[in-house]
């Protein structure tokens, strides 16, 4: 690898002269770090150098040098960031003594949304506990993403790989009423779900464990990723069984199982009956602080950890004295030691009972800051938008909710500016995603220059911004939005020797106490946006309910809104509907059923895909769903292959927006990799309009899948403008022929012509034929008369939710 410091433009004008086809490292002087020259940025530089050479001018290498500057910058800045994110995370989650794993939960919560759209949560907890079988195959599709070593020791699966990923058999059957109530917790939202429960290691033996499980999704809408640790509890409760069973103890027996207490990893504090310290293990007074000088000190002043269950110890103490029982704070508490430092923790006070009477008391407690560390690292990267590192969509309706309740309470105004960038795809389609990053950035640097310092700006959407104005009169909120379009309108984005022109429409809503909703403030902040557009863009328009037109844009937005909360929350779920043949003589895809994406509403009703996608298509949310169609689809089938071998083929609709990104293609390859799932499997459905918009992608796309296997469906077939001569480029297996045909062919002779002439050249290009909207037999006979392969619709089959047993046992006779 050639490296080369840039100093001045004839630095690099010498770079560029080289045309070197090996990678080249720059570094601009007085710029700290470099960067490595990908294909796209060499190619931009080297337009920059055609420039030079045909025009004679210098700006080409300046705006080179600005280029490559703001490069290495960002590498640099972005790099090193994320390297020292992952260092610190790996480094505390390999080398902790507190086993821990990160788990995927995403097919059992998906599993319980399903549940719950049936039942309330008393009678699936109640369905649950009564099915033994089923926690046992909840708990089979939970997914093991990494564990560390201290786990693999704990359950002695060291050289037991498989065991490490088996939590049905880890997790013994007598734990299943915890594990079901962990299920219902997870099912509403909980962020922090404890239990305990036993584990079986793989040598028989059973281990007392704490389990603290935190979730938590690696981008918006994504997997339910769990960071679960396990403290082993088993000598503690032993040995505290035993000092509190007065028949049976005697005074030696009680000395050696104290003695014993002091010699475990977790603090453990002993006192008398009155609460006044006797005695701290090594790791008490590690993490208390009190090496010496705590005998007869009163616990408060020793240990004195603040959670949400107690004022404070005294009060844990008065509680077991009365009841005579050891008493559990599971909340993560934090305690400030004697040197000042913050200790994240867990403890449990348990009495010494001698005479029946209590002697004192056992405080024993876990040191969770390790685990805490970790899972705040993973939300503050869950909270951060990727590309302009501001608070994303979810963090930011957080600061909403908050600044609601205080308006509620304290009666404070504040305001919401939602900020749009006019015309934002036409910066992504003539720059490529890179340029629209770059001019996200760019902007998101504006807009925080120009509010005030407690204000919060976040990026709620594609195109975006989100600012939270506290405690700010409307005629306040105006001026800075005034600002913030005058700013945004007069700045020149240049990128590969293009500049633009950008421009914004900015809606303002007053926050007062007669708002009571996040959701419905960001419908009627994006309602108000788009009356500005409409209303010729390059505008602040302010919230009015009585504006005329507002209710038609509140209702776009609507579903927009609770699309996002679908995504944020896995509330979507997978149907399948059977394609059938028209002939029983034909057993080539006997066995061919549609992927199809519901969503679960608020009552648990299922809402079909015409009502959400319209506003997924205008939000550009659909490369979002498709990856989580794709991801979810491929992971079913992998868990349930062994029972769903008589399937011929699986189909997934994709969007046009997916498939005009290089990065979909690269995910789906990933997802193949990942699961495991044979290409001869899928077959991929794009429609045809959006094949002849995106005609490189999508033979680009073909060509790769083709290539493993897969087949590929055009549908809605027949309401392009030019079908046939198109078809005859597009390399595809099937033919869907649009429904609108289909379903009038026996009453109307003009559909049933289409339908025949579509079949016709169909069969003449060698494509299969698939009739959408088959609703009764009279249209089906039709359809065997004219020759048409296959059959989808309510007529044959009503979709069926994917993620249950029925269709488990369907799908895998």
């Amino acid at each position: 690898m050639q490296r080369h410091v840039v100093k001045k433009i004839e630095d690099l004008k010498s770079v560029l002269a080289e045309n070197a086809k090996e990678p080249q490292h720059l570094t601009v002087e007085n710029v700290g770090g470099g960067v490595l020259l990908s294909d796209a940025l060499w190619e931009q530089l080297q337009n920059h150098q055609r420039d030079l050479e045909t025009n004679n001018s210098t700006m080409a290498l300046e705006k080179a040098v600005s280029l490559l500057i703001q490069e290495s910058q960002k590498a640099e800045k972005s790099e090193q960031a994320v390297a020292r994110r992952e260092e610190q995370f790996v480094r505390i989650f390999s080398t902790s003594l507190t086993p821990m794993r990160i788990e995927d939960w995403s097919q059992v919560k998906a599993h319980l949304a399903t549940m719950g759209k049936r039942y309330n949560p008393i009678e699936i907890k109640e369905h649950l506990l009564d099915s033994p079988q089923e926690v046992k195959r909840l708990l089979q599709t939970v997914k093991i993403v990494d564990c560390n070593q201290a786990f693999c020791e704990a359950i002695d699966a060291e050289h037991n790989p498989d065991y490490l990923g088996a939590l049905d058999q880890i997790i013994p059957q007598s734990c299943y009423a915890q594990m079901v109530d962990s299920f219902i917790q997870l099912a509403n939202h909980n962020a922090d779900i404890r239990q305990n429960i036993k584990l079986r290691r793989f040598d028989g033996g059973m281990r007392d464990v704490q389990m603290h499980m935190s979730f938590y999704s690696e981008f918006e809408g994504g997997d339910t990723k769990m960071l679960v640790s396990y403290w082993d509890v088993t000598q503690q409760k032993r040995i505290t069984r035993h000092l509190q069973n007065d028949e049976e103890v005697n005074e030696e027996d009680r000395s050696r199982s104290l003695l014993a207490l002091n010699s475990i990893r977790e603090g453990v504090i002993t006192t008398d009956q009155q609460g006044q310290v006797i005695n701290l293990n090594p790791t008490a007074k590690r993490l208390t602080g009190w090496e010496s000088d705590y005998f007869q000190r009163p616990i408060r002043e020793i240990f004195a950890p603040v959670n949400d269950q107690y004022d404070c110890i005294n009060d844990v103490l008065g509680n077991c004295q009365e009841k005579f029982v050891a008493v559990e704070c599971d909340s993560v508490s934090v305690l400030i030691n004697k040197e000042g430092e913050q200790k994240w923790l867990t403890f449990t006070v348990t009495p010494i009972v001698s005479d029946e009477s209590i002697s004192g008391y056992i405080i024993i407690f876990h040191d969770v800051s390790e685990s805490k560390q970790l899972l705040d690292q993973i939300k503050e990267h869950k909270n951060q938008d990727p590309i302009t590192k501001l608070l994303n969509r979810q963090a930011f309706k957080s600061h909403l909710n908050a600044a609601i309740k205080d308006s509620d309470i304290e009666g404070s105004r504040h305001a919401l500016l939602l900020v749009d960038i006019d015309q934002f795809h036409v910066f992504n389609d003539t720059c490529g995603h890179t340029g629209g990053d770059i001019l996200l950035e760019d902007i998101a640097d504006m807009i925080t220059k120009l509010v005030r310092s407690d204000d919060v700006v976040a990026r709620i959407g594609g195109d975006e911004f989100g600012i939270l104005l506290s405690n700010c009169a409307t005629d306040a909120a105006i001026r800075i939005a005034q600002n913030i379009l005058e700013k945004v309108e007069s700045y020149k984005f240049s990128y590969q020797g293009k500049s633009f022109n950008v421009g914004a429409s900015i809606g303002i809503v007053v926050m007062d106490a007669t708002v009571k909703s996040v959701d419905q403030v960001l419908i009627d902040a994006g309602s108000v946006v788009e009356v500005a557009k409409e209303n010729g863009s390059h505008r602040v328009q302010v919230y009015d309910a009585n504006q005329e037109g507002l209710v038609q844009k509140q209702d776009q937005v609507k579903w927009f809104t609770k699309l996002t909360h679908a995504l944020e929350n896995d509330l979507l779920v997978l149907s399948y509907q059977k394609i059938c043949p028209t002939n029983a003589k034909d057993e080539e895809y006997d066995s061919h059923y549609e992927i199809l994406i519901r969503m679960l509403g608020e009552d648990g009703e299922l809402i079909p895909p015409g009502e959400f996608l319209p506003a997924a298509e205008r939000y550009n949310l659909m490369p979002q769903l498709d990856r989580w169609v794709v991801k979810n689809a491929f992971r079913w089938i992998e868990i349930n292959l062994h029972r769903s071998k008589s399937i011929s083929l699986f189909s997934i609709n994709l969007s046009g927006h997916s498939l005009g990104e290089d990065a979909f293609l690269n995910y789906v390859e990933d997802c193949f990799k990942e699961y495991h799932v044979p290409g001869e499997r899928i077959c991929f459905e794009i429609t045809e309009s959006m094949a002849i918009n995106n005609m490189e992608n999508t033979l680009r796309f073909i060509e790769r899948f083709k290539g493993i296997g897969c087949k590929f469906s055009l549908d809605d077939f027949g309401t392009g403008f030019s079908s046939y001569g198109y078809l005859k480029t597009l390399p595809v297996d099937f033919l869907k022929i649009d429904g609108s045909f289909v379903r009038r062919i026996a009453k109307d002779p003009i559909d049933y012509a289409m339908v025949k002439s579509i079949n016709e050249v169909g069969h003449v290009m060698n494509r299969k034929t698939i009739a959408e909207y088959v609703e009764d037999e009279e249209t089906m006979q039709l359809l065997r008369e004219i020759g048409v392969d296959y059959a989808q619709g309510y007529g044959i089959e009503t979709p069926q939710l994917l993620d249950t047993s029925v269709a488990q046992q369907k799908l895998g006779s």
